[in-house]
């Protein structure tokens, strides 16, 4: 099941299932993709090229999907990982909630509290 995407036989059917489409999450009309939902167990090669369930999505959005990010649908620019957003909005559009504003200040106020990048050393 491997590389099926890499076949002459999916890029035709991506083409024609694309067709005149727009990306469902953030609207863009280029670099679109079939998007398969996360199925446990993953798909058979037939499944996989049947494009059943699927929805088009644009390169960075179906790349977002796949790392298990969702477009915040405040300002539909920025992504959030609902796991760790109770909000459902990007930070951006959460701090311009009044929790959020609250948030925002505790952090100016510690930003020892921020978790910081760790720098790869070799």
């Amino acid at each position: 099941m491997s590389n099926v995407w890499k076949t002459l036989e999916w890029r035709d059917k991506a083409s024609v299932f694309i067709k005149d489409k727009f990306c469902a999450w953030c609207g863009q009309t280029e670099h679109l993709v079939p998007h398969h939902p996360h199925k446990k167990g993953g798909y058979t090669r037939e499944e996989y090229l049947s494009l059943i369930g699927c929805i088009v999505l644009c390169k960075k959005c179906n790349f977002m999907e796949n790392k298990h990010y969702k477009l915040c649908p405040e300002c539909k620019t920025h992504y959030y990982k609902p796991k760790h957003n109770h909000n459902k909005l990007c930070w951006n559009c959460f701090i311009l909630t009044p929790s959020g504003k609250l948030v925002k200040e505790y952090y100016d106020q510690h930003p020892e509290k921020l978790k910081k990048k760790r720098s790869k050393t070799k």
